[in-house]
């Protein structure tokens, strides 16, 4: 019993001198408490794990058409149109759960991305479809 109470009168001594540290504390979690909500990252969260199990299960229909293939149960107009529909549902998988929920897109950060992009694969592979303008701008 000793040892409590004195353990909290030495913590009650500490906070009372370093208050200011007693008060950031608390100031952020409130900080923290208020902004939560607004944040998107549950929703994402959700949206992704929602994605990956069906994107899991159109990867085994992809393992089955590979297996059908390398039996040879498929004649090519099959195989074409087995991959047909498996694109179709990817593409439908990713417009369900991905597309609302991409972040914000920032068209200053994209066009500074484009130019670095170019940057680099003029720089690295010669590229002859990259402006000049992009080294121009970058060198600015």
């Amino acid at each position: 019993m000793a040892v409590a109470t004195s353990s909290s009168i030495s913590g009650w001594i500490i906070w009372r001198d370093y208050s200011f540290v007693w008060a950031a504390i608390i100031a952020s979690s409130q900080v923290i408490n208020a902004i939560m909500p607004k944040l998107p990252y549950k929703d994402r969260i959700k949206a992704l794990t929602s994605f990956l199990v069906e994107y899991e299960i159109l990867l085994l229909d992809v393992e089955k058409v590979w297996l059908d293939i390398n039996d040879k149960n498929l004649n090519d107009s099959e195989i074409n149109k087995s991959f047909s529909q498996i694109r179709k549902r990817r593409s439908e998988s990713q417009r369900k759960y991905l597309i609302s929920k991409s972040p914000d897109k920032d068209e200053r950060l994209r066009g500074k991305a484009k130019i670095e992009t170019d940057l680099y694969f003029k720089l690295y592979y010669y590229s002859e479809n990259i402006s000049d303008n992009a080294i121009e701008t970058e060198t600015k």
